[in-house]
């Protein structure tokens, strides 16, 4: 199997860069996902509902990646309209019993400061 922080990266690369289909290959049907401004059940909920924010970045900065089994934190920079945001990602993984890989269980996001 695939180790969480590797998937965790293919995720986050596919879901910024707008590559939807590929993203929802990593999640969990009923994903959840907690964040400073809200909260949503479900994958195909949860990626609508990013996809307004996907398409006003400039840039993503990964800046540090945290993996200890299937926990998985993401430390990283959203650049939008000239402002960087910082964030942080936790991920809760488990594995498939019918594919090779990680699928997310519930994602929580924080954002940590405005620049």
């Amino acid at each position: 199997m695939n180790n969480a922080g590797e998937i965790v990266e293919r995720y986050f690369t596919a879901l910024y860069a707008g590559d939807l289909e590929t993203a929802r290959q990593y999640l969990a049907d009923n994903v959840s996902f907690r964040g400073p401004a809200a909260s949503f059940s479900g994958a195909d909920t949860y990626l609508k509902a990013t996809q307004h924010a996907v398409r006003a970045l400039k840039r993503v900065d990964k800046r540090k990646v945290f993996v200890d089994g299937s926990d998985v934190c993401i430390l990283f920079d959203l650049h939008i309209d000239g402002r960087r945001i910082r964030h942080v990602g936790a991920f809760d993984c488990v594995p498939e019993d019918v594919v090779e890989g990680v699928h997310w269980r519930e994602v929580l996001l924080a954002e940590v400061h405005r620049h």
